[in-house]
């Protein structure tokens, strides 16, 4: 790292530009949404096209890896992670703290706020696609295209499913999970296999490095589980959706074992100006395999050239 600078913005957060050898300026602070503290960082010029990336539930924003979000800067985006609430470094909620779909776009929007960002490239994975969605939706002046990864936009109903003997089992140990960082490493290796495809052979390494960090940096299974409350508690979105006059681009794997393929394509045949980009083979994931392809549609979808 050559330097640190720090800023201060909207006189709320003390924020920090990060000017990084080999890499893109990055600023990382955090927004405040009600009582709620939301991590952030942006990658990348703010005078380029913001890319919003939201997390699915339990996730956090380095999921988004860093290698990631440099390929969205490479393509001339600009590219913003952040932790959802009671995920990563954001405010942790207790089982007492009930909050919805709208609550999740809110802090969002707070983000975009601190960042003094007016609009918007939305794209989010699982139930960050929901939140992305719902964000289209209530904040339509604030998104200029919305990109919808290995989601639905039906009321989720878990019930409904019939997931893998494999993703039953690991349902019933996260409701007592390890309490040393090996096991839950294993944990979420165990996870990111069970919901991979066919298409490219599982990286291990690439797994567990990613999911060591996820650990060391932050734990908070019960918080999923309130993420998780959020999803089921939603109505249905395709109506209200397809009412919106803004590009949408649906990214869905053909073995996702959580959300079925159809449940997402579905949105991009029913919007006036939906867009599918189908990976064959991919489950509920984005393996390194397929990020030029991804990253190509987002960027075209934001109208830049990769």
């Amino acid at each position: 790292m050559a330097r640190t600078a720090a800023i201060r913005r909207s006189g709320r957060n003390d924020q920090h530009l990060n000017h990084c050898n080999g890499g893109s300026v990055r600023q990382v602070g955090t927004a405040t949404s009600g009582a709620i503290t939301i991590w952030f960082e942006r990658f990348g010029s703010d005078d380029k096209p913001t890319v919003l990336l939201i997390q699915g539930a339990g996730g956090q924003a380095i999921g988004w890896t860093d290698e990631f979000c440099e390929l969205l800067v490479a393509a001339g985006l600009s590219a913003v992670r952040f932790d959802n609430r009671d995920s990563g470094l954001s405010s942790t909620s207790t089982d007492d703290d009930l909050y919805s779909l709208s609550d999740m776009a809110r802090d969002a929007v707070a983000v975009l706020d601190e960042l003094h960002a007016e609009r918007c490239h939305v794209v989010g994975v699982s139930l960050g696609g929901m939140i992305a969605q719902t964000l289209a939706i209530e904040h339509t002046t604030r998104v200029e295209s919305l990109t919808s990864i290995s989601t639905t936009p039906h009321a989720f109903d878990p019930m409904s499913r019939t997931p893998s003997e494999e993703l039953v089992a690991l349902t019933a140990d996260m409701m007592d999970p390890p309490e040393d960082e090996i096991g839950r490493v294993e944990m979420g290796v165990r996870l990111a296999r069970a919901m991979s495809g066919s298409a490219y052979e599982f990286d291990d390494t690439f797994q567990r490095s990613l999911q060591t960090e996820l650990v060391r940096r932050a734990w908070n299974p019960d918080g999923m589980m309130r993420q998780g409350g959020a999803a089921i508690s939603a109505e249905d979105r395709l109506e209200a959706l397809c009412s919106i006059d803004l590009p949408v681009l649906v990214i869905h794997g053909t073995e996702d074992p959580v959300m079925p393929y159809d449940e997402g394509a579905i949105l991009a045949s029913a919007h006036p100006r939906g867009r599918l980009l189908t990976l064959t083979g991919v489950g509920h994931e984005l393996p390194p395999q397929t990020w030029p392809a991804v990253i190509g549609a987002i960027a075209n979808l934001a109208g830049v050239q990769p």
